[in-house]
């Protein structure tokens, strides 16, 4: 650890944890139905304060959009919040300024931003964002050439971000929570996203590589973002931080650990114009 390092992010952490509060009483309207002005409003801007404090997490050549994922098998993703890629050596897709499609060897993370979910409105945003990370796979011909490729070290990082999750209480809780998560991916036949959020509850929730499911309770520090689901590995994670501060650590630790492992892909150009 340096001091000078972790007092500076504390900073920037803070910063983040109180524009999101700002913002919230800005848009806050207890006669609506979701409790806001304008959810659209306030979820872009809370999508600008997280763009920079991830800026401070990861190296100057990563940059930061909303837009679409596209592979060389002519898929694309749905539209997601953040996407996190190499714009020194990625060919930027643009039509007309608004929309942007980036090739998936480029891209590094991806992530969605949300207020507040139900339990069932979180798990399926979990299944959507497991599906657009579904599509980041290589090309025919680099899986060809590569046979012994780690599919684990392409995928990118994945994460949720969400002010609360309503629901979890004596009766239904966390463990509850990402056991039917895991239910899910079971069902739908998807790879595990990394980490899922709730800033309200202090709660990270994520998987480790066992395959069976044991008290999910574990103390902060612990490596849970494994990218990649590893056979029948559904053991969920959760750890309980003891305030704001270690749970952006948590978030900042897992991106930048999970960005250093992934090895360096580069877009051809042949695999997306030619069949």
């Amino acid at each position: 650890m340096n001091k000078r390092y972790l007092e500076i992010f504390k900073i920037k952490a803070d910063n983040f944890i109180t524009d999101l509060e700002r913002a919230k009483s800005l848009y806050e309207d207890l006669s609506k139905k979701n409790n806001l002005i304008h959810s659209g409003e306030y979820g872009m801007y809370k999508e600008r304060t997280l763009r920079e404090l991830i800026k401070f997490i990861v190296p100057f050549k990563y940059e930061i959009t909303d837009g679409y994922v596209i592979n060389s098998s002519d898929e694309t993703s749905t539209q997601c919040d953040i996407i996190l890629f190499d714009k020194v050596n990625t060919p930027l897709i643009e039509f007309g300024n608004r929309f942007q499609f980036i090739p998936v060897e480029s891209v590094v993370a991806i992530g969605e931003v949300k207020s507040t979910l139900t339990k069932n409105q979180l798990i399926d945003t979990v299944i959507k964002l497991s599906k657009n990370k579904q599509i980041c796979k290589p090309s025919t011909e680099y899986s060809k050439l590569n046979p012994n490729y780690k599919l684990e070290l392409f995928a990118p990082f994945s994460f949720i971000i969400c002010d609360n999750i309503i629901g979890i209480n004596d009766g239904y809780t966390f463990k509850d929570l990402v056991k039917d998560i895991a239910k899910r991916y079971k069902e739908e036949n998807i790879d595990v996203i990394n980490i899922i959020i709730s800033l309200s509850q202090l709660k990270v929730i994520g998987y480790r590589t066992s395959c069976e499911f044991k008290n999910p309770d574990v103390a902060e520090g612990t490596k849970i973002y494994y990218p990649f689901r590893w056979g029948n590995a559904m053991n969920g994670s959760i750890v309980n931080c003891a305030d704001k501060y270690n749970l952006i650590r948590e978030f900042a630790s897992s991106l930048a650990q999970s960005i250093n492992q992934r090895r360096e892909y580069f877009p051809d150009p042949v695999d997306y114009l030619w069949e």
